[in-house]
Parts: structure tokens; sequence; C-alpha cells
């Protein structure tokens, strides 16, 4: 029996993809695993995170996201995209021709890998494993008794925002971010 947390919970329906006949697990209990991806992943790549710990810095957690290829395997994958819809919004500010705009999949993995200059080959690499069958995967249909415990009643990271603002208007240069919460 096997009881995954996160990345945990993905490595395991991995393992049993590629054991299907010979995994040797009876029951899999996972407990919060973003089977296609979380939004919470893009945050920690442009803004940092301490996950609820107050002795790990933002800044620090950016650095280390950066290069880190399982923080990549937590970002959203295109099945995340297609149940969800997007999960980066950009506001221009001031006001032009397309003040908000809520990215597509092709053009979130753009604005991460040019606007954001994360890691090129960790994101490819992400996409390689939540390809659609894995994203699909269901490991009761090789004999794994499956539970899942997702959501504590708390909102989470629904889609990322940044809000790009104009200097002219004695605003910042840079972009700040947000974040919408989901239920």
């Amino acid at each position: 029996d096997v009881v995954a947390h996160s990345t945990g919970g993905l490595l395991v329906k991995k393992y049993v993809m590629d054991h299907s006949t010979d995994n040797h697990i009876g029951k899999a209990v996972f407990v919060g695993v973003p089977n296609t991806g979380a939004p919470k992943a893009i945050k920690a790549f442009i803004q940092g995170d301490n996950f609820g710990n107050l002795l790990l810095a933002d800044s620090e957690m950016k650095k280390l996201a950066k290069n880190l290829p399982v923080a990549y395997d937590l970002s959203p994958s295109q099945q995340y995209f297609n149940t969800k819809g997007s999960y980066i919004k950009i506001i221009e500010q001031p006001i032009f021709a397309h003040p908000i705009q809520d990215l597509n999949f092709d053009q979130a993995n753009s604005f991460l890998t040019d606007d954001q200059q994360l890691n090129s080959q960790a994101l490819i690499n992400a996409r390689n494993l939540h390809t659609t069958n894995f994203d699909n995967y269901d490991m009761r249909t090789v004999g794994v008794d499956l539970y899942a415990v997702d959501g504590c009643k708390a909102g989470t990271i629904g889609k990322v925002v940044e809000v790009r603002q104009d200097p002219a208007f004695n605003a910042p240069a840079s972009p700040y971010f947000n974040t919408d919460l989901t239920p």
C-alpha cells in the first residue's frame, strides 16, 4: 500500500503505468496530487512561494524552482487547460487594444520560456510526462485500489495574473503578479 502527496502521486502513477502487470501495489491513497498540474507551480516560478513555511523565502524558492525539474512536472498540462481553461492572465495598464488577455496553452508556454526566461528543456520534459495517456491513466484498470483526498475547504490558485503597468503613468516599470483563487 502507498500513501502519496503531490508529486509523489505522479511518481506512483508513472511507476504503475510502467509496471502495470507487476507493480505490487494493492492500495494507493493520493493526497493533494495534481494529476494534470497546478497553477501554483507557475506562481513558484515567477514570484516564488514559501508554501506556508515562514522559514522559506519566496525569492529563494523562485531561484530553486527555475531549474528544478519536479517543479515543471507540477505545472499545468494541456489537459488541465482543456478542462479548466487558462491559468495565466495578462492585464495591460493603461488600457489599450487588448487590456486583458487569458493566455492559451501555447501562449502560456511561450510566456514562461520567453518572457520569464524559464528552463525550456524542463518544460518540454514536463509536457512529455503529461501526455493524454498519463493524465487520463486510471490505476484501477490494473488492479490498484485508488483513493484520493483533494481539497480541505480552502481555495487554491486557479490563475496567475501579471499586471503590466506603463512607467509613463507613474507606475512601476516591471510587472507584478497576483493570483485568482478558486474554491
